[in-house]
């Protein structure tokens, strides 16, 4: 495992996701895929993207949408979200709800060649990993450092990629993230001895901000170095598959500017 790809918030739609997984093996070389949740909803190929995380058999940890799929508890969610579950409710096969219902919340991966230290792959905090909470700030990094027992954590959830970083002086995010990414496609993070990382890598399947590409992270454990970065995708295809499927039409506005 000395480079492994690390995709979040998938959100069934496989056009991005293809797209990644040709990235993270053509231009990245990755060996490793490691997927952070939230495979399901929103999009219009959950069925696709649930068999592509389960007949690759890599690291997988329980997202809350996996989690509101086997609920079916819709209490405070938004409405778009709770369509796109319900209508995903219909075309899961109970063989994926097993697999799903057997993730783990989050893992501590340790690299098979012995190469870098142990990290850790969660959708949320890691303090309240079942509550979902969100790592949106510093103070919201903190709570969730308190109980990262290791250099680096890697989550997803916001949909939008970040760096928090503790020291001995406190935690603070790294500035820029989202820009330089903006600017130049990717961002490089070198992991300091002494400290902790808890890095968000955005979203594969609905991203946000000023940017419709796709974006994730890749982790070389033997350099220890994190590149964020984006990847272009087909989001008018994406867009139509999810008009054809009878999905909100609302949900491929979600993906960039559409028109019917």
């Amino acid at each position: 495992m000395s480079r492994v790809a690390i995709l979040s918030d998938v959100h069934a739609n496989y056009h991005a996701l293809c797209a990644v997984a040709e990235d993270a093996h053509s231009v990245e070389n990755c060996t490793e895929i490691a997927c952070l949740g939230d495979i399901v909803g929103f999009n219009a190929h959950p069925l696709e993207c649930l068999d592509y995380f389960r007949e690759l058999n890599c690291i997988v940890v329980k997202g809350r949408h996996e989690q509101l799929l086997l609920d079916m508890e819709f209490s405070n969610i938004d409405p778009l979200a709770e369509a796109s579950l319900q209508w995903t409710r219909e075309k899961v096969t109970e063989e994926q709800l097993r697999w799903m219902a057997s993730l783990p919340y989050q893992r501590i991966v340790r690299p098979e060649d012995g190469k870098g230290s142990p990290f850790i792959v969660t959708h949320s905090s890691l303090d309240q990993p079942r509550s979902w909470n969100k790592i949106a700030s510093c103070s919201d990094a903190v709570h969730s450092m308190a109980r990262q027992f290791a250099n680096v954590a890697f989550c997803g959830h916001t949909h939008s990629p970040a760096v928090y970083i503790s020291e001995r002086q406190g935690v603070s995010e790294l500035p820029c993230v989202t820009e330089e990414i903006l600017m130049n496609g990717s961002v490089d993070i070198k992991i300091q001895s002494g400290c902790k990382y808890c890095i968000n890598v955005g979203s594969v399947g609905q991203p946000r901000g000023a940017v419709m590409d796709a974006c994730y992270a890749v982790y070389d454990t033997a350099e220890g170095l994190v590149r964020l970065k984006r990847v272009a995708y087909d989001v008018q295809a994406a867009q139509q598959a999810i008009v054809d499927s009878g999905l909100p039409i609302a949900l491929a506005a979600c993906l960039g500017p559409f028109e019917m």
